[in-house]
């Protein structure tokens, strides 16, 4: 087996023509060039982050240095590009977590929740600090439960870091006085997600899943598709109305209406989950406008559909991963085009790269060898066990050469 299709795409981060990349089936770092259409074997994790997959949930690069939040993993671990080395950050995590980080001036700030804590990291010294909401005593834990692995990362909006809890509630941590405020969110719809009734008895109430800053204001989206801003100054939020159909249909998964908000220049982009058009908000001229008929017409023609996530590649295109697809999509704002991408990891590349890929564990298939420089030497026999799923040479492969 030469190839094997990137499946299970967890997050990315892009700077200039290269993405980092983590995925819930490959315990390792992958780096892809863009110009040279080639993905390489960064590091493969250390066994110590104790999971044989679906180890982290998100990435950050900050300086040389790449920040993995875990999923299943038992702690947030830093690779070094220059050392190329791991360490881990001295917090402790158990059983599934979803964290996710922001950077805000010489700090990482990262948002791990139920309960909800502010872990910070200085990015020099490495220097950890906890800081601890408030209980929330009217929480729905079950149905926070059901919906907080969709919420997307914390943002910084006017030297805050903000995200939003169940119940509506807008959470900022002040970060020059190290002290939360907590602000209840009225005018927000309480009313049933239809697509949510075949899962959960009653349905789930509207909430608001996720915030983005664009041209310094904060905006909320909700899981059923709802766009708000918040007024700082009155504290208070004002419902938005782009242009959109609405669609109940109902599926085995709960993501929220819209994959993300995502800035370009000076138009904000709405990307929906469902089979319907884009929306682009122009600042400029204040008006929405429904577009990218390619987007509806391309995408989103399964029920199942679910973008992992959903960011800008540069000014003018947007990157999605189809989770159940096992492939990219790249949206071309500019030219009304949708490209699909599916990406291989080239096995036999690695093997020769890098020793400790022979560990790795793909889906089900654990590849094992004893003695992976005669192995790679002799390619008939890779042709031979190229189609096993679980590969140890050593005792087995001599048995197998006695016997031909």
């Amino acid at each position: 087996m030469e190839n094997e299709l990137l499946s299970g795409v967890r997050d990315i981060w892009i700077e200039d023509n290269y993405m980092w990349v983590i995925s819930d089936n490959f315990n390792c770092l992958f780096g892809y060039d863009f110009l040279k259409n080639q993905l390489d074997l960064i590091a493969v994790y250390p066994e110590t982050i104790g999971v044989l997959n679906f180890a982290f949930c998100s990435l950050i690069k900050a300086g040389n240095e790449i920040y993995l939040f875990p999923l299943e993993a038992d702690g947030i671990y830093i690779y070094d590009l220059l050392k190329k080395e791991f360490s881990r950050v001295n917090v402790p995590f158990y059983g599934t977590n979803n964290v996710r980080g922001v950077v805000a001036g010489e700090y990482l700030y990262c948002l791990k929740r139920l309960p909800d804590e502010l872990i910070r990291i200085h990015l020099i010294t490495k220097k950890t600090d906890v800081f601890h909401t408030k209980k929330l005593q009217d929480m729905n834990e079950a149905a926070e439960r059901q919906i907080y692995r969709i919420c997307l990362e914390p943002c910084l909006y006017q030297g805050k870091i903000v995200w939003v809890s169940n119940g509506n509630i807008l959470i900022l941590f002040d970060i020059e006085t190290e002290s939360f405020c907590m602000e209840r969110l009225e005018d927000i719809s309480r009313e049933k997600v239809e697509r949510t009734k075949a899962w959960c008895r009653g349905g789930l109430e509207d909430c608001i899943v996720g915030t983005r800053v664009f041209k310094e204001k904060l905006w909320l989206f909700s899981l059923d598709g709802r766009i708000y801003q918040y007024d700082d100054g009155l504290h208070k939020v004002s419902f938005v109305q782009p242009m959109m159909n609405k669609h109940n249909k109902a599926g085995n998964s709960v993501p929220a209406m819209f994959a993300d908000l995502v800035p370009l220049g000076d138009e904000l982009w709405f990307v929906p989950q469902y089979k319907r058009k884009c929306i682009k908000y122009n600042y400029n001229s204040g008006l929405y406008e429904e577009c990218m008929e390619e987007y509806e017409r391309k995408l989103s023609q399964s029920e199942r559909m679910v973008y992992t996530f959903c960011k800008a590649l540069d000014d003018k295109k947007i990157i999605l991963y189809s989770y159940y697809e096992s492939c990219f999509y790249i949206i071309n704002t500019a030219d009304n085009m949708v490209d699909k991408k599916t990406l291989t990891v080239p096995i036999k590349r690695f093997l020769e790269q890098e020793l400790s890929f022979r560990k790795m564990r793909i889906r089900d298939n654990v590849y094992q060898f004893d003695d992976l420089n005669f192995f790679l030497k002799d390619t008939i026999l890779l042709n031979k066990l190229q189609k096993t799923f679980e590969w140890s040479v050593g005792g087995k492969i001599f048995e197998t050469i006695k016997q031909q």
